[in-house]
């Protein structure tokens, strides 16, 4: 178009060949023969300027065709397709997936390909995205390789892998470790490592805190390494979380005796034989705490239970001899006889018997 406007320019600015001739030329030529010369030099001219306009034309529509877009292809499958009968009839196969971008044409495209406009290739290959199954609107085209970016193939992705059970718990989610078995602590107190022996009992109480034989050995080690006030202050917290426990009511009976508060203790000694009238040690100490109190009956009751049970030791015998000699002098010379006959006794215990036997015809 700029040609033909450039080429239209020049015939309006250029003079006419009559401007030029001499005016005396002008004047003598007839007027009939300047009016047949002006229209064949109009007719000349016009066809020149429709010659011109033509070659422009053509000019310009040579060069739009060169800048039209190639001829877009259909992508075709490698094997011919079907009549249109014989594909309406069978289902189609469902397309395999390959590694180009490229995809084959469904069964229900159409057979007819729309002009599409001239695209242009994108800067940066897009990600390839998971193969979606055609539809009637979608159209797989074929474009020129020019305007195509290379293929590139599918990132690899790995099958998945099922999901195992955690063997073990993260390391923040860890429980503590576990506390040490009784058996080790008990060997640990036969070694003589008291201390690592206690640390040990309280973390395991720290984890079990009813664990009723871990108190139990606690109060015995305190009691082991003469801590007297610390064990009893253990057999309170102990109580305190477990209830009733004979032998650590006991204990605390004998630790209350050391502190001369035999009130006290005799009260838990009573709560104790009301429960397990045959404790051994519970009447024994009762007994012993009976007499150092005076109450020499309340002792001698004791005593003869004791002496009934069976296996009855030396100073179940000798504490029912010193009772009853208050006020029973003929069943404590009988006591006495029983104490010589009885196994484990001292010569000073003997000799003691002896004389009280001679004091007593």
């Amino acid at each position: 178009m700029s040609l033909l406007n450039q080429v239209l320019r020049d015939l309006e600015n250029r003079p006419l060949p009559d401007a030029a001739r001499p005016a005396l030329r002008l004047a003598t030529a007839s007027p009939a023969a300047a009016a047949g010369g002006g229209r064949r030099r109009l007719a000349a001219w016009l066809t020149v300027g429709g010659l011109i306009v033509a070659g422009g034309l053509a000019f310009w529509w040579w060069t739009q065709a060169r800048q039209a877009p190639a001829p877009v292809q259909v992508l075709r499958p490698t094997e011919p397709p079907a009549p249109v009968q014989a594909a309406a009839a069978e289902p189609a196969p469902s397309p395999a997936p390959v590694a180009s971008p490229r995809q084959t044409p469904s069964a229900n495209s159409p057979s007819s390909t729309p002009k599409m406009a001239r695209t242009k290739a994108p800067e940066k290959a897009p990600a390839p995205a998971a193969p979606e199954a055609p539809s009637a609107d979608y159209l797989p085209l074929r474009i020129s390789e020019a305007e195509t970016p290379p293929p590139t193939r599918p990132a690899h992705r790995p099958a998945p892998r099922k999901a195992k059970a955690a063997s073990r718990l993260p390391t923040r989610l860890r429980k503590t470790p576990a506390p040490a078995p009784l058996a080790q602590i008990r060997r640990l107190i036969a070694q003589g490592e008291l201390s690592l022996a206690e640390e040990r009992l309280r973390q395991r109480l720290r984890a079990a805190p009813s664990d009723r034989a871990a108190h139990q050995l606690l109060v015995g080690l305190l009691l082991r390494g003469e801590h007297r006030d610390e064990a009893l202050a253990q057999i309170e917290r102990s109580l305190a979380r477990l209830g009733n426990d004979d032998k650590l009511v006991l204990l605390r009976a004998r630790l209350l005796v050391d502190q001369g508060q035999a009130k006290a203790a005799l009260r838990d000694l009573e709560t104790l034989l009301a429960r397990h009238p045959d404790d051994r040690a519970a009447m024994r100490l009762a007994a012993a705490l009976y007499r150092q109190q005076g109450e020499t009956r309340r002792a001698g009751r004791l005593y003869q239970r004791l002496t009934a049970l069976p296996g009855a030791e030396a100073r179940d015998w000798l504490g029912l001899a010193l009772s009853l000699d208050e006020y029973d002098p003929a069943l404590a010379r009988v006591a006495w006889q029983r104490v010589l006959t009885a196994p484990g006794l001292t010569a000073a215990v003997r000799d003691y018997a002896r004389q009280r036997l001679e004091d007593r015809p």
